[in-house]
């Protein structure tokens, strides 16, 4: 998706759009399995989304453990690369960028 711009009433802002791909359980909980949230800069970083993430759905807050990081039990893919080798919580979202949450199912 490339990004997509608007302008303010000034005419000067530019905004941009990231998808997030819901799978599983996740998916079930938002009846959707795509869903694109609008940010106000060109980049964010992952932790910086998802706290602007879970603001709009609640219901994506089992992905965060106590101290605001991703628990293991889920995979975050940017771009469908893993989110850890690009720099994990401190990773770079920019305009266009799609970031996959995966829960990680496993039994015993």
């Amino acid at each position: 998706m490339s990004s997509v711009s608007s302008r303010n009433k000034e005419g000067t802002a530019e905004e941009c759009v990231l998808t997030v791909k819901l799978v599983g359980s996740l998916r079930t909980s938002l009846d959707n399995d795509v869903i694109r949230v609008r940010i106000s800069k060109r980049a964010i970083s992952v932790a910086e989304f998802l706290r602007l993430l879970l603001k709009k759905y609640d219901s994506l807050g089992v992905i965060l453990d106590e101290v605001g990081k991703p628990k293991p039990s889920f995979l975050l893919f940017i771009n469908n690369v893993d989110y850890a080798l690009l720099g994990g919580i401190n990773a770079t979202l920019k305009c266009g960028d799609t970031l996959s949450i995966v829960p990680i199912v496993h039994g015993g």
